[in-house]
Formats: structure tokens, sequence, C-alpha cells
């Protein structure tokens, strides 16, 4: 309504009042008109989705009680016809919700009437209050004028002696347009033609058009009607309000249709009849609807309501436990599809239940009874309240107990496992001791050598499993087919064998085997089946920008189906080889058969002669009539017949053939445009040129002769009728052939590296390698498996808006310029899309279509929802496809088509058939846990997922509806719904379900509650969980009912439950990290899970792996939510799948796209995150028993596949501690000398052997062995050592060290304080410099400590060791180890964008030091101030167990004092306990003298300037006693740094001891002075790392190295540039 530019008449007095309302209302038409208009404006709800009028803005709190959303969408629809009646409809909007709600308390109740308000003009039923609260807050610089307005509207009501205002106007006028409306719209007969249609049985395509027709007029009459029904009253006085009553209760009682069409549903209109959908049409569905209201056998029910339906089975559930309405609809809809499906395999339990006990009981009685054991305290029935809720209570209790005792309750059960583990230990050492009756000393040296021993034999195993599943999973792929097509060049050579393996694997086989003649015809029927699947993948390619517009016209496929006899290919591969032709013609001196074989050596230019022969055949008969057809069909019959009789180059000068081929496309380059009389009569020049070429040039003279003395031609020429009378090219199929043979005679370039996008590519190829893989038959779509696929979403990114795409960051780049240099052909192929040259981004703004297309290739380029649901609608897309093609019709499928038929696809997905099967087949949920929340508070997120809903009818969105009740006593409580939603016709959403929740049903763990809570939403007998995070593509989805097949085939003794599927890692192209990770991760997802699958322990990962629906809901569900055990929740499904007999499997023949993590910090918390659930799994119960129910094999590949790699990989680390500890041991013994010089004397090199072995193991060389083994599976042996070579460059190794370091920290502390938790990783575009202060905050005690602790390591080895052969020796022996170090210090910023430029160095140095010396407190967050980080660092210590363990550990670094103080040339070898007592004493005088340092004026209130003085005097004082100590006694500058580097390590364990007894040192008031010192070690450390940061950030080559190994060249470019210009600006600006 509000967007009329009509003026309404004013209904208050004239003057400079009126003028003044006449601008406000001017102003606020002009508003809302600009809403409308620039709808896709950034940051506009409207723009992401929302509806348009005021209709979209009704609050929640008004439109969940009342219709008003109704009332003013109807307003809105009629405003056009009658402008008075819109306008009796807003102010009774108004009316209800200042009723509803007097004093605008709810969330935007007041905005919302203040709009409305505004739009009425000067209402009559406004209050004095609101108007002055509406112009108050709409206009608060106008008081002036808008209290004269007041003024004159307070003179009004005065008029009226406060009497309300007379409406009877407004109900008479409301009544007669009622009337009017309902005769023009014919709505009594497209009554009864509804109910005609509904009879019959049938549904038409003119039905389904007018179905959203009818469903608008129908919600307008009910509006109209709502109203009236409100103005007239229960007990009117006057006869046209009687007249009206009656007529609304007749309506009311009789029209099921005005109340049915309007009634939500999800897929099944089951609550009433609607003809506006035809899957109610279809005879399955039918006859499932019948089954379930066949009650004839059941108890009566007590009570008869007039319903929009026949009573079913379910309303007996209802009414006997009391179930919801909702969840009943739900249930029924449910059952409904399973069974029109043929899917449901239903049987009774072993065991009855006491409550089917029950029901069995009433179902035996003549009369239905509520169940006694659902009736409630006040005598109603209610199925949540008496069953549910406990369960709800019990697991709350439960949940709140883990809360609270989270480092109690499960900590025991880790205790009790460790403890079984050392006991069984104990046990059988004790039983060998007592075996062996050994001496107590040689007994201990035998236990830790066989601890040591096990060690060993684990990694071993690790090690050969590694080795062996890289080669077993390359034979494997090798037999299923994997990368035969791999290359561009391959698909080319293999092309004309695609139709019929298509035909064979994705085409049913009642369609691909029907009987043919020959094989040619055979060829062609393939050829026809496939061209328009890959026609529409071709398109998908296109709309996602990966190929242009030339691309597209090369790569699409004739449809094949004509009255040609031939095959015709796509042009890409037959481009440039009629010019070839051409050339080999004109240089032939030979006969015609030994031209025609040189030919056919390229088999695609036999094709393309043979096409353009036979093409310009046809399209010069279609095109002239009379003499010119006559002198057509005879030139070609001649020349058919020199052809057969092997003539040919007597009958034809070869010469002239490219002169004929020039006048041909000069012909087709005018009839592949639109007719014109120009172009008519240019069409008739073009042909008699090509006859004059031919006739007088191209043919031999013999030929010329005949034709110039036949007469029938001589009199045409002679008379200006030959090629007078041109038929244009009408048909689809004669233009399509038209453009296809002017592309023939014309594209000269080759086509070799068509499409040219990589992902173009790797999809194509991958697509037609899978068609010769082995997958089972293809059913049609009415007979497949339906599925649903589902997605959990918390807050991620939608959609991005214009303004995250524009602004840059710090560096100057914005997200938008990042993804133009990174995606340079799919930007201009965009552009190209939309009609546009270069643009900027001021350029898109002039245009909201082009500002949102521009959003949304933004968004399907990142990790978005947007991209998530595009990439999952393609299984509609493909079913409507799939199901329009096999031309299902109600009641069966016709199979196939002629081969004469042209097929044309474009309407497919209008289709209401199409549409409607897909459905029936397939479902979407996006389980949206804060959707309500973020409607309430108007975010962009919600406007963008209600968007999403608008573009994909068949979206639906699950979420979680939070809102204020009351309960029973009378206290205020929260109320939680599980509500499902879609969009209406009017692009709102639109209610479907309402669930009410016993309570918050967040309990556990946030992702999987938020799978539980909608899984109820899901339909059909299998559901493939996606992460929000993942893609799809058209021709994967072509797969899909290949895929549910595997269900009911052979996989061993068990049908499968879960079919794994191959992921695709889409981000290994944003950077080099990037690479890496998607790497690592597609060596998983495709050689280790199909090595797993075949061992029969592959699990569940997360991946978007297909389950068996029916049998996973049965059985606990798709996801466990226990707080913090069930942290990576994903894998349990794995587990609760193989305990339950489920068998999992692992196929190939299809991908499906996934993101990943492409920054370092990301990839971190990431593997973090999985490394402190696989801690987790360690304790679980889950692991448990599949260790006790596995076999042995099977338990030792299931143990190395999960917990064990990370138990491995502490042990890789941990080893390399022992080792290095050992070593130092020897070192500062002396043991080490005298081992080896007696190793010598002896001849015994064993031990000298193992002391100095490498540690390649160490640094995960053999872990690489897999994903070696997939590049060659994949891309080929040269490609696989290209690809590794690159890898290393960019310093892979370095990565996967640094990776190394983060799996074995986070899964070491889980494994000893437990408590993992989930890590927010993000999932934009690292394009952005990281400071030095948030990595040091991240890996600090990860990594930092760890390479510190092992370079202290490593230096004391080397100052006191003893190694045969001297520096070389010690640099081989500790190569490995100093590349660790060198990994975990710098990879941080190795990998940091702009890590090393100057600038940046400096102002990361500026926040470090900020940062550090920040005093923390109450509500400061640890990334502002180094105490409070410091403080939440300590947090993980909480259990007394894990207090002794960390006192334990730290207790290592007091070897460095004991060893060192010894070797000082002070001691002069002497080995007294006194020195090392003295030792101590001087620890104790620094930490004194640190004191004194550190303090300062502030806390010295006193004398400040002699606490000054006295720090100058120590420092000098101490100076000088390191000089004295140096030069009067043996002490030197080398003891000087061995004592720093003791006391370091000392002062590092001593710390550590504080923080872990943090209570006991507060108690003792040395907390400050720990804390002060912990700052000083976090400076030093920072300073070691910083140092040669700054070094390096001198040499500016150093930062453009590092942006070229961490981005691709085009970005690397871009960026320099970009920061080029950032400085001239700077400059200019200065």
């Amino acid at each position: 309504m509000a967007s009329s530019a009509r003026r309404r008449p004013s209904r208050g007095g004239g003057g400079g009042p009126e003028r003044v309302a006449e601008n406000w209302e001017r102003l606020v038409r002009a508003a809302l008109k600009r809403d409308r208009a620039g709808g896709a404006g950034p940051g506009s709800a409207h723009a992401a989705g929302g509806g348009v009028g005021l209709a979209s803005a009704v609050p929640p709190s008004l439109g969940r009680t009342t219709n008003i959303e109704h009332i003013l969408q109807a307003a809105d629809d009629i405003e056009d016809d009658d402008p008075n009646v819109a306008r009796i409809l807003c102010e009774q909007a108004y009316t209800m919700a200042q009723n509803l709600d007097p004093s605008s308390d709810g969330r935007g109740v007041l905005q919302f009437k203040t709009g409305l308000a505004s739009v009425i003009k000067v209402c009559p039923v406004l209050t004095v209050i609101s108007v002055q609260s509406l112009f108050r807050l709409m206009v608060p610089l106008w008081y002036p004028t808008v209290y004269v307005c007041h003024a004159t509207l307070q003179q009004k009501l005065a008029k009226k002696d406060g009497a309300s205002i007379d409406r009877q106007n407004d109900i008479e006028v409301l009544w007669n347009f009622y009337l009017e409306y309902k005769s023009r719209r014919r709505v009594d007969d497209m009554q009864r033609e509804q109910e005609r249609m509904r009879e019959s049985g049938n549904f038409s395509t003119e039905m389904g058009a007018r179905a959203l027709e009818m469903k608008k007029i129908y919600a307008t009459l009910r509006a109209l009607l709502d109203v009236l029904e409100i103005l007239v009253g229960q007990a009117p006085t006057d006869r046209l309000g009687r007249q009206i009553l009656e007529e609304i209760k007749k309506i009311k009682r009789s029209d099921a249709a005005l109340r049915g069409e309007l009634m939500p549903y999800n897929i099944i209109p089951l609550d009433s009849a609607s003809v506006g959908n035809v899957v109610g049409f279809f005879p399955e569905v039918r006859a499932a609807v019948a089954a379930i209201q066949n009650c004839e056998d059941l108890p009566r029910f007590p009570y008869d309501t007039p319903q929009l339906r026949q009573k079913d089975i379910f309303d007996l559930l209802q009414y006997v436990f009391g179930f919801q309405d909702d969840n009943v609809r739900n249930q029924r809809e449910n059952v409904t599809l399973t069974l029109a499906n043929a899917q449901s395999r239903l049987s009774l339990p072993n065991e009855t239940e006491p409550m089917a006990k029950e029901l069995d009981g009433i179902l035996d009685s003549s009369e239905a009874e509520p169940a006694k054991s659902c009736i409630t305290s006040d005598g109603s029935t209610s199925y949540l309240e008496k069953v549910v809720t406990p369960i709800y209570q019990t697991m709350s209790a439960v949940g709140c107990l883990d809360v609270l005792l989270m480092f109690g309750a499960y900590k025991t059960a880790r205790g009790f496992a460790i403890s079984r583990i050392v006991i069984r230990f104990l046990w059988k050492v004790l039983d060998e001791k007592n075996a062996r009756n050994s001496d107590s000393t040689y007994f201990r040296i035998y236990a830790l050598v066989l601890g040591g021993y096990a060690a060993i034999y684990l990694m071993d195993i690790h090690i050969w499993y590694t080795l062996l599943s890289a080669l077993v999973g390359g034979v494997m792929g090798a037999r299923d087919r994997l990368g035969e097509i791999r290359s561009i060049e391959m698909l080319h050579k293999r092309f004309e064998s695609f139709p019929e393996a298509f035909a064979k694997t994705l085409s049913p086989q009642r369609i691909s085997n029907r009987p043919v003649a020959q094989d040619s015809e055979a060829t062609k029927m393939y050829a026809s089946i496939f061209s328009p699947f890959w026609n529409e993948i071709i398109k998908s390619l296109r709309e996602e920008d990966y190929v242009s517009n030339r691309e597209m016209d090369l790569l699409m496929m004739p449809s094949n189906c004509g009255n040609l006899r031939l095959v015709q290919w796509p042009l890409f591969l037959l481009t440039s080889k009629i010019m070839l032709a051409n050339d080999y013609a004109s240089d032939c001196k030979d006969s015609q058969y030994e031209l025609w074989h040189r030919i056919s050596k390229d088999e695609y230019m036999a094709y393309a002669v043979k096409e353009c022969y036979y093409s310009a055949e046809r399209i010069l008969n279609s095109l002239v009539d009379a003499e010119g057809q006559r002198w057509v069909e005879r030139l070609f019959r001649d020349l058919n017949e020199s052809i057969t009789q092997g003539s040919l180059l007597v009958t034809i000068n070869l010469k002239k053939l490219q002169l004929v081929q020039s006048r041909l496309t000069g012909l087709t380059g005018l009839l592949i445009r639109d007719e014109t009389a120009d172009r008519a009569a240019g069409v008739t020049k073009a042909l008699r040129e090509l006859y004059e070429v031919v006739t007088h040039e191209f043919l031999a003279p013999n030929l010329r002769e005949q034709f110039d003395t036949w007469q029938l031609l001589l009199r045409a020429r002679n008379e200006g009728r030959l090629f007078s009378n041109i038929f244009w090219p009408k048909d689809l199929e004669m233009k399509e052939q038209v453009k296809r043979l002017h592309l023939l005679l014309t594209v000269k370039d080759s086509a070799a590296n068509i499409p040219k996008n990589l992902e173009a590519q790797r999809r194509l190829q991958f697509f037609t390698n899978s068609l010769f893989m082995d997958m089972p038959e293809a059913k049609p779509v009415s007979e497949m498996i339906p599925f649903c696929v589902f997605t959990p979403y918390y807050s991620e990114t939608v959609l991005y808006s214009m303004s995250e795409l524009c602004v840059d960051n710090e560096d100057g780049i914005s997200i938008l310029f990042y993804l133009q240099k990174i995606f340079p052909d799919e930007w201009a192929n965009f552009l190209e899309r939309i009609g546009r040259g270069e643009s900027s981004e001021e350029d898109f703004k002039e245009s909201s279509s082009d500002m949102l297309e521009l959003r949304f290739w933004v968004s399907y380029r990142g990790q978005t929802l947007a991209r998530t649901v595009r990439g999952m609608m393609y299984y509609r897309r493909a079913l409507m496809l799939q199901s329009y093609l096999e031309k299902r019709h109600l009641g069966g499928i016709e199979d196939g088509y002629s081969a004469a038929e042209y097929i044309d696809t474009q309407g497919y997905q209008l289709s209401p058939d199409a549409r409607a099967q897909a459905d029936l087949k397939f479902t979407y949920v996006v389980s949206c846990q804060i959707y309500g929340q973020q409607k309430q508070r108007k975010a962009p997120e919600a406007a963008d997922i209600a968007l999403l809903m608008q573009r994909n009818e068949a979206l639906r969105v699950a979420f979680i509806h939070e809102e204020d009740g009351v309960s029973s006593d009378g206290n205020a409580i929260k109320e939680y719904h599980s509500k499902l939603v879609k969009a209406d016709i009017h692009g709102k959403d639109q209610e479907i379900y309402s669930i009410k929740l016993p309570g918050n049903p967040k309990l556990g763990e946030g992702k999987p509650e938020n799978q539980n809570h909608a899984i109820i939403f899901t339909r059909g007998d299998a559901v493939q969980t996606i992460d929000m995070n993942q893609d799809n593509y058209l021709e994967e989805a072509m797969k899909m009912r290949n895929l549910l097949e595997e269900f009911r085939g052979n996989h061993g003794i068990h049908y499968p439950t879960i079919l794994g599927v191959r992921e695709h890692v889409f981000t290994g192209s944003v950077s080099s990290l990037a690479s890496f990770m998607s790497k690592q991760e597609t060596s998983f997802v495709t050689l280790g899970q199909r090595v797993l699958a075949y061992l029969k322990v592959r699990m569940h990962y997360g991946h978007p792996d297909v389950f068996d629906r029916i049998f996973h809901i049965t059985r606990g569900g798709i996801s466990k939510a226990s707080r913090v055990i069930n942290i990576s929740e994903d894998i349990y499904a794995g587990f609760n799948s193989t305990l339950r007999q489920g068998n999992i499997t692992h196929h190939e023949y299809i991908q499906v796209g996934k993101g990943r993590d492409v920054g370092l910090n990301q990839i971190a918390l990431f593997e973090g995150k999985v490394a402190g659930g696989n801690g987790e799994q360690v304790l679980s119960r889950d692991v448990y028993r599949l260790g006790q129910l596995f076999d042995f094999f099977r338990m030792l590949t299931f143990f190395y596949t999960t917990v064990g790699f990370y138990v491995c990989t502490m042990m890789t680390v941990l080893t390399v501690y022992v080792f290095l500890y050992g070593r130092v041991y020897l070192a500062l013994s002396g043991l080490d000398h005298s081992i080896s010089r007696q190793a010598r004397f002896l001849g015994n090199t064993a031990l000298d052997a193992a002391l100095n072995a490498q540690f390649l193991v160490q640094i995960g060389i053999f872990t690489a062995v897999p994903m070696i083994m997939g590049f060659i599976l994949e891309l080929g042996l040269m490609k696989a050592i290209f690809s590794f070579i690159t890898m290393q460059l960019q310093f892979c190794s370095v990565f996967f060290t640094f990776s190394l370091g983060t799996r074995t920290h986070y899964f070491g502390r889980t494994i000893l304080h437990g408590g993992a938790k989930y890590r927010a990783t993000g999932r934009g575009f690292v394009v952005r410099h990281i400071k030095f202060a948030d990595n040091y905050r991240l890996y600090s005690r990860s990594h930092f400590v760890k390479a510190l602790e092992v370079a202290l390591l490593l230096i004391v080895y080397i100052a006191y060791g003893y190694t045969k052969g001297g520096s070389s020796s010690f640099i081989l022996l500790t190569i490995s180890s100093w590349f660790m170090v060198m990994s975990w210090l710098f990879a941080p910023y190795i990998f940091n964008p702009s890590g090393f430029e100057w600038q940046k160095t400096v102002e990361d140095f500026d926040d470090w030091t900020n940062w550090l010396f920040y005093k923390g407190g109450v509500g400061v967050k640890g990334e502002n101030s180094w105490e409070s980080w410091w403080d939440e660092e300590q947090a993980h210590i909480q259990t007394f167990r894990g207090r002794i363990l960390e006192t334990i550990l730290s207790l290592r670094f007091l070897m460095f004092q004991y060893g060192i103080v010894y070797k000082l040339k002070l001691t002069a070898h002497n080995t007294s306990l006194a020195i090392y007592g003295f030792s101590w004493i001087v620890l104790l005088v620094l930490v004194l003298l640190f004191k004194l340092f550190t303090a300062t004026p502030k806390k010295s209130t006193a004398l400040p300037t002699f606490v000054r003085f006295l720090q100058g005097l120590l420092a000098l004082g101490i100076i000088a006693a390191i000089a004295c100590l140096i030069g009067f006694t043996d002490f030197t500058i080398a003891d000087l740094f061995a004592s720093a580097l003791a006391f370091l390590a000392t002062g590092w364990c001593v710390l550590c001891l504080a923080i872990t007894w943090k209570r006991v040192v507060k108690t003792l008031g040395l907390w400050d002075s720990v804390r002060e010192i912990a700052r000083m070690y976090d400076a030093g450390m920072g300073a070691v790392i910083f140092v040669p940061i700054v070094f390096f950030s001198w040499f500016p080559f150093v930062s453009t190295f590092q942006s070229r190994f961490l981005f691709n060249q085009a970005f690397s470019r871009g960026l320099e540039i970009s920061l080029i210009l950032a400085g001239n600006k700077a400059n200019q600006e200065s």
C-alpha cells in the first residue's frame, strides 16, 4: 500500500498544518518508495530478503496472536484498486496493534505503529498521546510545526466530544468492495472449478499456473472478512450488520477452500484439499493418505467437530496421548511420505513398552479414551507434560551436574581408565618377576626397557600402517579406475565414449536399453540421452562463472534427436577441423579414398566434415522453395553419387573449396541473427552468390553445363525468382543448427584448452571419469529412495554485504580486490554475464540487481551458507531434470522418446510434475538455531536467510523460538518452541510447524543439539549431513540416486547404514597454507577412508556422509551431545552405528565440495579442537566398547586411525624430548665420552649407532607417503613429483612440523587435564596481517615454550657433550631437532601475510609492548592485557590429580642447574652437594635483586628518589661483582652464560610450580612477584622471537619472497601494486 503514488483525501482542515501534514506524508511515501526500489542496498533488510511494505515490519509480538500481517498485505495488494479500502484496513491494523500493546512495550512495536500511522496520515482513532509520541519520535527537529498539526488534531477530537468515531461508512465501503472484488475475480466459478479438479484427481499445467493467483485472492478475501467481522461485532443492531454477520458465518461453515488454500504446509497439503500442489494428486500419495485414514476398525471418537479433512490414525493418537497439533501434523506428513515412497519397513519390538500396552488396550475398546499415563492434574491430556518433560528434567539435571563437575565426574572415569591400564601392566610385570625371581635392580631395568620397547613397537606399527595403507589404497584406487581421465586432453580423446557410459550408469535401464536397428542408431540414441544432461552441466558452469559465453557455446552438445544422419559432438572437439580439412583438400593430389583416409586419422575431423556437409544440405533445403529447392536437391544428389562412386575429385574442384566456405559463412552469419527485411534481402543475395560460386567455379565443367542449361533454373534466374522467397529459421532446433554450422566454419582457434578454468576442468574430468566407475543402476526418479539434506547453522556468514566486500584492511586490500586477483577469469566471466565491462564498486551501487549479484558472486567463493544452499539445491534441480526427461505422468512413466523428437529442456524447472516429483524425493532443512533471535534484533544474517528462502522454494529453516510465558502457578518462565518456516508467496516467513519443547534444548554441545531439535523435520529414508561450509555440483547431484541404491547393495553381512562420500576441498587455491591443508585433507578423505572402509573401521568424520535415516533415528539419532566428552560429535555417530551392527561404506564415484581453514591460526584452532576431541574419545565408553568388540586386527586398525594417531604423534614428540634429555644427562654426567671410548675399545658399535639415530620419523616424513601416492594415482607421476617439489619450496615441511606440535599440545593437555572445548575458527578470507601479540598469545604455551626448551637442551648438549666426528656429527645428529625448533618458533610469522614488512614490524612491536605492560582487571580480555591472558592460560589446571602431574613434569627443569653447576670452572670439578646448595642461595639473591629492580615509586610511596638511587647503586654493584669474579677467580664469561641458562630453567620450574599451586602462593602473598617474573619470561621469549623478524624485515626482498610463496602470482602482484598505491595515496595526503 505504501508504494502508491495517489494522494489520499485529507480528513483534516486546511491551512498551514494541512501543508505540513502533506509534506510529512510525502516524505514518508518517498522513504517507503525508496525502500522498495533500493531493496538490494547494503544493510537493507528488504534487500536481503524481507518483504516490501508495512506487512514485512509487523513485530513478532503482534504477529503471533493476530492477523495484522495478512491485513496489511491485503491492503498493499488492493491499494491500486481502491485506496480508500486500503486505508480502512490499515486503520484497523493500527487499532489492533494499539489494543494489544497500548504502551508499545514490545520489541519494535513503537517503530511499527509510528510507520503505520505515518502512512495512514491523520487517523481518527489515534489518541493524543500516541500522536504526540509518533511525531516526537519521527521528527524531533520539527517541534514547532508538529505542535500546530497536533493542535489541529486535538481540535478535531474535541469536536467529537470524546465519542467514538462512526465507522458505519467504512463498513459499507468495505462490504461493497468485498462483493465487487469477489464478483470481479470470479471466486465462485474458481471454487466450482477447484471442486471439479479435486474430484477428478487429475492435475493440469493450467491448474498449477492458477494456484498462486487463487492463493492471493483467497488471502485478500480472508483479510476483508476478518476486518468486517471485527467492525460489525458479535451483536449488530442494523440490517446491514446482521446481513454481513450471517454471510461471514455461512462462508466459514461452507467455504473450505477459502481456509484450506491458505493453510501452511511443508510438502503435502494434508490438512486441507489444495489444487495448488500437484504432489497431492500423485496416486502413491493419495493411497498413503487413504491408508492412514482407514480407521474403520479403530475406536470411534467421542466427539465430532467439522474438519477440512477426514479423521485418521494420528487424530486418534493425539486424542489418546495429548500430542501437540503441529507435532501430529509433522509426523502425519512424515509417515505419508514414507508410505508414498514404499520404503517403510516397520516391525513390532520383542518387548512391548507400557505405553504400547496401554494403547493396545484402547484400540481394543469401542470408544477412544485418553491414556491414563498422559492425563495431567487439571484433567487435560498432554504427552509433553507427562512423558517428555520428566525425561528432559532428568537430562537437564545430569547436564548441570556435568557442568558443575566438569573436572570431576568423568575425570574419575579417566582415573579409573588409566588405573586399569597401570594395574594390568603391573600385574603382568609382577607375574614375570615372580617367575624369573630376578634381582630388583635388573627387574627395574627390565621394566623400563619393556615400556620403551612397547612405545617403539606402537610407533613402528604406525609407520608400517602408514606405508601399507598408502600402497593398498593406491592399488584399490587404480582398481576403481580413479585418475583415468586426469587432463583435458584425455577428456577430449575419450569424449566419444561418454554418452554410452552415461546412458548405462546414470540413466534408468528401461530407457537406455531400448531396441535399435543399427549400432550407429544406438550411438545416436546414447548421445540423445547424454546431451541434455551435459548441456545442463555446462549451463551450471556458466551460471557459476567458470566458463565464458564463448566457451559455453563451444562446450554445448546438440540434442541429437533430429533427422541428421550422424552424431553431433560439442564444438570444442571440432573447432579448426574444417580449416585443416580444407588445407588437406587443397593439397590433395591423390584419390578420394586417400584424402578421406588422411582426414579420418583424426576422428573428430571426420565428424566435422560430415556434419558440415549434412548441415549445409539441411539448412539450404529449409531456406528455399520451388526452383531453389530443386537446385539444392539435385546438387547434393550429384555429390552423393560421386562420393559413392569414388569420383568426387573429378566432380568438384577442391581448390575452390575455401571460396565455397567463405560464401556459406556469409550466409550463416546473417541467419544467426533475427529476421529483418534488410537481412532477408542479404540472405537472398548471399544465396545467389553461393549459387554462382558452386555452379560456375566449384563444380566440374560437365555438371556446370547441366545446371546452366536446366530450363527450370534458367527461367527462374531470368525472372528474378530464384531464392527470392526465404524461410527464415524459426524453430529452436534449426536455429541451433545454423549457429553451430556458423561456428564450425568460423572458429579457427584450437579449443585444446577449453574450458580454461582449472576448476571447470577438474569437475568435468572427475565427472566423466566417474562414468566408467562401478556404481549401482539408476532407478527412475519415481522409484528412487527419498532423501533429505540437513545442515546445522549458527551465526556464520550467510551472504557478504557490500560494506564487507569493499572495506579495506590495514594493507589496503578488500575482499573484492582479493577475489578479483585470485579468480581473474571468473571475475571476467561474471562481468560478461551481467553485461558489464570493467567496473568499480561504485558502479555496482548504481544497480541494485547487479549489486545483489556481486554479493552472491563473492559469497559463492567463500565458506558461506549461501554457497552451501546453492550447492544442495542442485539435488532438486537434477531430480527435476531427470524426472522431466523421463516424462513421468500420473500413473506411470512413459519410457523414452522418439529419436526424431527434439528435446527442449528450457522449461523443465517450471514443469509442475517435475517439481512435485522432486519435492516428493528431496527436502532440505537448515537448522538455524538462533534465527528467531536474529530476526528480533534485525540482524543482517536473518535478512539474508530470508532471501535464501525466497530464492529457493524448497528450502526449509528450523530454529529455536524463545518467548516469555507464565507457568501454572503464575510465575514467569521461558518457553521454547522448535519451529519450521518457509517463504510464502509474498516472500515472507510462513510458519509450518511450531512444537513446544519441555525446556531449553541446549543441554550439551551446541552443534549436535542444533541438529537434534530439527531432526524431526527431515524426510525420506536417507539423510545427508552437510556442514555449512560445503558445496555441491549439478553433475554430482545427478549421481545421487545411484548412491542411494547402495543401501540395497551387498556390502557384507549387513546392509550399509552410512554411505561415505568423497569430498573435494575447494579452498586449496587461496594460499599455500590452504593448499597444504587441502592436500592433507584430500589424502585422508580419499585414500585413507578407502582403506578404512575396506577394513570395516571407517567412521563418520563430519563429512558429507549419507545416513540411513530410519536406522539412526530409531537408535539414538545422528548426534551425541553430552558436554565436553562429545566435543567431536561427528565421529560418535560412526561409533554408534558400528556398535549397533551397522555397516559404513565409502564411495568415490561421487564427490561433494568442502571448505577448510585457510590461515595458520584457523588451522591451528581447528586441529586443536580435533586433537582435544580425540583426547576425550580416549575416555569415552564408545571407544572402550569398540575395543572390546573388534577382533585384534580391526582393533589395531581402529586404534591407529583414531586416537592412536594422536597417541603416536605425541610419542613422536616425546621421543625427541627423551632422546635429548638422555643425551644431556650423559653429557652433564660425563658418561657419553666414557661409553663411546669403551665401545670403541670393545668393538661394540650398537649403542653408538642407537645414540646417533636420525629422527626423520620425528619430523613426520612417513606421513607424506599417502599424500604422494594420492598425487601419483590422480595426477600422474610427473605432476605428482612437480606438486611435491612445489610444496617443499613453499615450506610445507615447516607447516606439517608445526602442526605436529599443535596436535601434541592439545591432545596431551586433554589427557592430563581434560576440558576440551569447541574453538571457533572463522571461515573468512585470510588476507590480513596477524599482529605479533596475537600469534604470541595463541602459540606461546603450545609451541614457543616447548621449542625454547628443546633449543636449551641442544645448546647444553653442544656445550658439554661428546660426539665422535666433531661438529659435523653434531649437526647431522641434531638437524631434525633444530628444524623442529625453528618451525615451532617462526612458522606463525613465516606464514603471516606481510610478516616481514618493516612498517608492520614496527607497529607489531608497539602493540606487543602495550599488551605486555597493560594491567589487567575485571572485564579486561586477554587480547588487551598480558595479565588477563596469563590468568586465562592457567584455567585448565583444576583438579588435584592435574596439579600432581604438572608438578612431576615441571621438576625436569631442575636437571639443568644440577648438572651445569658442577661443570663451571669456578667449582674446579668439586662434586660436593654444598655447591648445589650454594647455587640456590645465588638464585634467591637474584630473585631479591629482581624484586628491588622492579619496585616502582608507585608501590614504594616513601622516598621514591632513594629507591631509584638504590637501584642504580645495586646495578653498579652487580657489574663490579661480576668483574671481580672474572678477574680474581676462575669464573669465566662462559660460566656466566652457563649459569644464566641453568637459572633460567630453574626459574621456569619454580614459576610452573607456583602456577600449579596458585592458592598456596596467594596465601603466602607471593603471587604479585610470581606474576612479574612470568611477565619477564614472556618478554624475554618474545624478544628471542622478535629479533630475527626485525633483522629480516630490514631487507625488502624477504617480504616480496614471502608473498610469492604464500599466495599465487596474480595476487602477489596485486598486493605489491596496492601497497605502492597506498603509499602514493599517503604521500599525496601528507
